[in-house]
């Protein structure tokens, strides 16, 4: 099959990150982050940061029509300067472009997951930023906080979001961070969630790498267990997932470059080389899943 160009497909990205200018200081200041920008080549991007309009002229070069605009709530006590996009600031940014963004956010802090008032003041931010009318997934980064997803402290969170019809991403698999995430990351334990929460629409982010056979094995089982592969280059992606999507697993799995972390052209370029069956096939992992499970219409 001849490689489409990206400018056929109108790519939609479900994880875009929020990096404006004074969001870069955690690149600046921490060794951790960096080794991770450097490792995708993309130190200077990142500690420089992107206007709202420098990161939309990127889409549009890259030929990216739409976005799930992100931020996950994670603190850095350690860097006490460091200023973190916060969900208000997404939420705004997409309502002042609604053909572009919708929103995502979380509560990857320990400090906001455990604190006197509990869980519920989470659930009632939550709800909140849903009656905004943009937040459409709640981003859980247990990397970030060294809380297991599957921990029961999380279900109000989940609940609230099944009946909302807020989408949940969870990144699974060894993280980035020099963080430890084999035990709370882990996506065995995704059958948990899907069985405790079947109208959930639960998304694998990150690729869920070393365990892929695993998550293919689940995505099988449930109907409501999707996998992105947000910050994985897509010439890296396990061959049994490449033969998944190419038979009955089409629209189960979803793309994403994880911007800026990773550059759109480059990660697009790497998925129009894929070797899928058809251009249907690319079609859904470029665009149409990340539409259909996020209910973007």
């Amino acid at each position: 099959m001849p490689s489409p160009s990206p400018q056929r497909i109108a790519v939609v990205d479900p994880w875009v990150n929020l990096h404006l200018p004074h969001h870069a200081e955690l690149i600046r200041v921490s060794p951790e982050y960096q080794a991770i920008a450097r490792q995708f080549g993309r130190l200077d991007e990142m500690q420089r940061g992107y206007s709202v309009e420098a990161m939309i002229a990127e889409m549009d070069r890259a030929g990216v029509e739409k976005a799930v605009l992100t931020t996950y709530g994670a603190e850095f006590p350690e860097y006490p300067t460091v200023r973190q996009p916060s969900a208000e600031e997404v939420l705004e940014i997409a309502a002042q472009h609604p053909q572009r963004f919708i929103a995502a956010a979380g509560f990857n802090s320990v400090r906001a997951l455990r604190n006197p008032r509990g869980i519920m003041d989470a659930v009632r931010r939550l709800e909140g930023w849903a009656k905004h009318g943009r937040l459409r997934v709640l981003k859980v980064v247990p990397f970030a906080t060294q809380i297991p997803y599957n921990d029961n402290l999380l279900y109000p969170l989940y609940a609230k979001c099944a009946e909302l019809n807020i989408a949940v991403t969870i990144n699974v698999g060894i993280a980035g961070p020099l963080y430890g995430s084999i035990a709370c990351q882990d996506p065995r334990y995704l059958e948990e969630l899907c069985l405790d929460f079947p109208d959930l629409k639960i998304v694998a982010a990150h690729m869920g790498h070393p365990w892929e056979s695993l998550l293919i094995r689940l995505m099988e089982k449930f109907a409501n267990l999707y996998l992105m592969t947000s910050a994985y280059s897509p010439k890296h992606i396990a061959p049994e997932v490449i033969q998944y999507m190419n038979t009955r697993g089409s629209h189960k799995v979803m793309f994403s470059a994880d911007w800026p972390l990773a550059g759109f052209d480059r990660f697009i370029e790497q998925a129009l080389a894929l070797p899928f069956r058809s251009e249907d096939i690319l079609r859904r992992y470029l665009r149409d899943n990340a539409l259909a499970v996020f209910d973007w219409r």
